[in-house]
């Protein structure tokens, strides 16, 4: 949450070339994601606003929003449910979607193909793609 919250249009984001750059992640590397198009759009809309920052928010507020949403969907004692389900959500709909394990890695910025291989059971299509393989 907090490559989201320091990122800033200046250093981080490229609308021009579709790159999100997290300069200094978790494991102290950089890393860059390309963005949706959606996600383009809405960082597009959002410097609108606040040609500085996307997201000029504190970790604090954050939280707080997060504490009111899970009370509304009365999911207060799920302690699943936390911003970073956020990053499993996407893991997970790449790994559905066929991508492959080492460019989920990349993309979540992973320090070792280990962590990413959790996800690796959701993908069915990679077994069908095998079978292809065998095929005449």
């Amino acid at each position: 949450m907090s490559e989201a919250l320091d990122s800033t249009y200046r250093n981080n984001i490229n609308l021009t070339s579709n790159l999100l750059t997290v300069w200094k992640s978790k494991n102290d590397k950089a890393r860059s994601v390309p963005l949706t198009a959606r996600a383009k759009g809405i960082l597009e809309s959002r410097q609108l606003s606040n040609p500085e920052r996307p997201f000029p928010y504190k970790l604090w507020q954050v939280e707080n929003v997060w504490k009111w949403l899970r009370e509304k969907m009365h999911l207060e004692g799920d302690k699943e449910y936390v911003p970073h389900s956020l990053r499993h959500t996407c893991a997970s709909r790449l790994v559905n979607a066929g991508v492959d394990l080492y460019v989920v890695k990349e993309w979540l910025g992973h320090s070792s193909i280990k962590v990413t291989e959790r996800y690796a059971h959701l993908s069915p299509v990679k077994l069908v793609q095998a079978v292809k393989a065998l095929e005449p």
